[in-house]
């Protein structure tokens, strides 16, 4: 199975997050807090609730669902660069995140 980074994109339909959580994909989602392109809220929050909601409505536990679905919101402080939109800087850098897409 592969899992997918989601890294500051536009948030997932509803319709996308139930086609992922029928196909069984684990996914990891990043976001800057302070992304000046794409409302973390509007976005990275959005696609999290919406994927996880969508493993919980196929009868996921809240523990099943929270294996599935992760979320890292990254504050100002972890961009070196002034563009906080770019939130593959600090997931590229997370050794976990890479364990856990490598374990995938």
């Amino acid at each position: 199975m592969l899992g997918p980074l989601i890294t500051g994109g536009f948030a997932a339909s509803a319709a996308q997050a139930t086609a992922i959580a029928a196909s069984g994909t684990p996914v990891w989602i990043t976001h800057g807090t302070g992304d000046h392109l794409l409302n973390v809220v509007t976005t990275g929050q959005t696609s999290y609730n919406r994927i996880w909601n969508a493993y919980m409505a196929l009868g996921k536990t809240p523990a099943q669902a929270n294996a599935l679905v992760k979320y890292t919101e990254y504050a100002d402080s972890a961009f070196y660069e002034p563009d906080r939109h770019l939130a593959a800087a600090p997931t590229y850098e997370d050794k976990t995140i890479l364990q856990w897409l490598l374990s995938q």
